[in-house]
């Protein structure tokens, strides 16, 4: 994939995912609180950095040619490090412990390490079907 493409593919998707969290976040806000008020300003503008970390990061899992196990590495780090530096830092309580960021960044982990292994089976699986409708050609027979 060229340059051009692979930026406007991640500016693209930098919006959806901006949008569908922001929305998800004011969601969850006013269903825990009751309040309509929203959320704090900062908070809000660290969606767009995280937004475009996740864009990039599916662009580079979708459509990069390097090891699929550096490409799941990179794509961790850009997610969860995204999640973890954009999403919980600044909205985090003043009396909060570094346990709790642990704590919170282990259970990242452990829901990333999840939705992708049910991801990878699903390529798998779709991987084997495409291949197995191909039809075969004997190299040997002529």
């Amino acid at each position: 994939m060229q340059a051009n493409e692979a930026i406007k593919k991640i500016a693209v998707r930098t919006c959806v995912y901006f949008t569908v969290t922001t929305l998800l976040i004011l969601a969850i806000n006013w269903a825990l609180t009751g309040l309509p008020e929203g959320m704090r300003p900062l908070a809000l503008i660290l969606i767009l950095p995280f937004s475009l970390c996740f864009a990039a990061a599916n662009v580079l899992l979708r459509y990069s040619k390097l090891q699929k196990a550096l490409v799941v590495v990179l794509h961790y780090i850009l997610t969860v490090g995204g999640i973890f530096l954009c999403l919980y830092l600044p909205i985090r309580q003043p009396g909060s412990t570094a346990a709790g960021a642990f704590l919170f960044f282990a259970l990242l982990t452990l829901i990333y390490a999840v939705v992708m292994a049910v991801v990878g089976v699903f390529r798998s699986r779709a991987g084997r079907l495409k291949r197995d409708r191909k039809e075969y050609k004997s190299v040997y027979k002529k």
